[in-house]
């Protein structure tokens, strides 16, 4: 995994700029990415409150992002664009990065949570 943890690290996070304008959360994700592959962590969950890194079952780290959500939902609201919650940035992240692709499976995607389990090594291409 230390090659996608390099990955994240020293490219992803410049190269996201290329397929969306700079944004600090999303940033902030690449951030939390790679924290989380570092920390060796098996599940990645973000709720409307918080984000989650558990291993085994067992929650290890959390960031409280109510706050930022909030605003952001007040915002969707009244109509106001310029700000993306965090689901919305790992989603984008996601969709548009295949190397986090072949590491974050999306597991759940509930209103509640969005699950992902992390996949120390991708599965080789070639295997059937």
């Amino acid at each position: 995994m230390s090659n996608f943890y390099a990955y994240v690290r020293e490219i992803a996070m410049k190269e996201y700029r290329k397929w969306h304008p700079s944004d600090e959360v999303l940033e902030m994700m690449y951030r939390l990415i790679a924290v989380v592959v570092r920390d060796g962590a098996d599940t990645l969950t973000i709720t409307p409150s918080q984000i989650l890194e558990s291993t085994e079952g067992i929650v290890t780290e959390t960031a409280d992002i109510a706050d930022h959500e909030r605003t952001c939902e007040e915002w969707k609201a009244q109509g106001r664009g310029g700000c993306t919650s965090f689901r919305d940035a790992m989603s984008l992240i996601y969709q548009h990065d295949a190397q986090v692709r072949q590491h974050f499976q999306l597991i759940e995607a509930t209103p509640e949570a969005a699950i992902y389990r992390i996949i120390s090594e991708p599965p080789d291409q070639g295997a059937l």
